[in-house]
């Protein structure tokens, strides 16, 4: 088929979510059904952001496990445009286009698609390194060498948020700061407070446990119901921390959709895009919304963003294919992930359950973060076929 005549197919965002859809796309339609994938991103290099990240920050070396550059994707005799460094200024979605700037020059330029998969992804605001939003490769990992340093140089370290982000840097910190105090400190009065009480229950006992190990004057405090305060050292409940802590706030990440409503994307109360059981956005048949972006009530992580890809590729697969096949549904999914408590410990939780701890699910979680780069570079693998 001539490239006049193949699928304009569009992703912004090349975040997890996004990459895996258009590597599936790519896969599963035949070469006879030409698609030209169009990827646009703010970076020019695809990072597993996950507890591979939050090792890098103590371990920047770790870092180079958890990227790889849009190149290596594989395109499967399809046309793959990857248009990095460039940002979204403008989406019509009844004109079927949309413009984006260089973040450099700032030169614009128009893509035109047939489908749009809007895949932004979310941020953490107060801890902008957490999640890279823009910027090179060699950039990222030159404020992954800051912020460790930071670390080498902090007599005490706050995490505030006792989500996984924030328990899952405490356990790095344990292990790679031992002499280092650490506090952290919980709004609620579980950590981990959507799931199990016995997850809770777990890392108290943990960090108990790893206090022993520890000078007194570097134990890992716990705080929960309680807040800080930007600026301020003291807590709500009056508990005084060192003046030049250095705070880490791992809090909840909130949507990159800022503004999206101005161009007719409908957006719900919390800034998500609201999406049908399909994923396709509201009033609209070939635009979707993929991961953290979209309304989906479940949990915003990394499994359940490629569940959504999946979706979304066996869709428009079946579409331009002209199959005549009911489309999936993506059905909300129970709340279930693999907490690192460090490199020798971890707690998996399911919905309010807590199904397993231990050596073996620390072991499991990082291969499992590392496959993602060889799904993401090779969709034809037979790892990756199982994932999306």
């Amino acid at each position: 088929m001539s490239q006049q005549n193949s699928t304009k197919v569009v992703v912004v965002g090349g975040g997890l979510a996004g990459t895996f859809f258009a590597a599936s796309l790519m896969r599963r339609v035949s070469k006879k059904h030409h698609l030209e994938v169009t990827i646009i991103d703010k970076k020019d290099f695809f990072e597993v952001v996950g507890y591979g990240t939050i090792r890098s920050l103590v371990s920047p070396t770790y870092h180079s496990n958890m990227t790889h550059t849009y190149s290596s994707i594989a395109s499967n005799d399809h046309k793959l445009v990857v248009l990095s460094n460039k940002k979204t200024t403008n989406f019509d979605l009844n004109g079927k286009n949309v413009t984006i700037s260089d973040i450099t020059s700032g030169e614009s330029d128009t893509i035109v698609f047939d489908y749009l998969v809007i895949a932004v992804g979310s941020s953490y605001s107060s801890f902008p390194n957490l999640r890279p939003a823009e910027g090179v490769l060699a950039d990222r990992r030159a404020n992954l060498e800051k912020i460790n340093k930071d670390i080498q140089g902090a007599k005490h370290v706050t995490i505030v948020g006792g989500g996984s982000v924030g328990i899952e840097l405490m356990g790095e910190l344990n292990d790679h700061f031992p002499s280092v105090p650490v506090t952290l400190i919980h709004g609620k009065s579980q950590l981990l407070e959507r799931t199990s009480k016995d997850a809770h229950s777990y890392i108290l006992n943990w960090v108990e446990k790893v206090n022993k190990k520890r000078p007194e004057a570097s134990k890992i405090t716990i705080l929960v119901d309680d807040r800080i305060d930007a600026g301020s050292n003291v807590t709500t409940k009056g508990v005084t921390l060192p003046a030049d802590t250095l705070r880490f706030n791992c809090t909840g990440p909130k949507p990159n959709t800022a503004g999206f409503e101005a161009f007719g994307i409908p957006l719900d109360e919390s800034g998500r895009i609201r999406v049908d059981e399909h994923l396709r956005v509201e009033g609209h048949t070939n635009v979707l919304a993929l991961g953290d972006a979209n309304n989906v009530v479940e949990e915003k992580i990394s499994n359940f963003a490629r569940l959504h890809a999946k979706v979304a590729a066996v869709n428009i697969s079946n579409e331009v294919q002209g199959k005549n096949t009911q489309p999936l549904k993506h059905v909300p999914q129970e709340y279930q992930s693999v907490i690192m408590l460090g490199k020798s410990d971890a707690i998996m939780v399911q919905g309010n359950s807590l199904k397993g701890k231990g050596k073996m699910f620390a072991w499991m979680k990082p291969k499992i973060e590392s496959s993602i780069i060889g799904v993401a570079k090779n969709p034809n693998a037979f790892m990756s076929k199982m994932f999306v």
